[in-house]
């Protein structure tokens, strides 16, 4: 287990030192997903695989609402209700 420490940026930027990006076999481009769990934040790299799916999941959902031609604008407000429980007013 590596423990380092680093600064937060003005921007909020935080650069992972780099015995901590060796051991979790980082480079540059690759992404990392935060979470916070227990009062404390938690990154986890994600592989390609992985945001390959979600990208053609997305990808899909956007097929499938043009050829029901649902637009954005219909489903809006079902998305707020549920995000924070109350209808969107116009």
């Amino acid at each position: 287990m590596t423990f380092q420490s680093a600064k937060i940026s003005s921007r909020g930027q935080v650069v992972i030192p780099l015995p901590v990006r060796k051991e979790l076999k980082l480079k540059t481009g690759d992404a990392v997903m935060f979470h916070v769990e227990g009062g404390q934040a938690v990154m986890t790299p994600l592989d390609q695989a992985r945001i390959q799916a979600v990208e053609d999941l997305f990808a899909w959902g956007r097929r499938q609402a043009k050829i029901r031609k649902i637009r954005k604008r219909d489903i809006l407000p079902a998305v707020m209700e549920i995000r924070y429980g109350k209808k969107n007013k116009k």
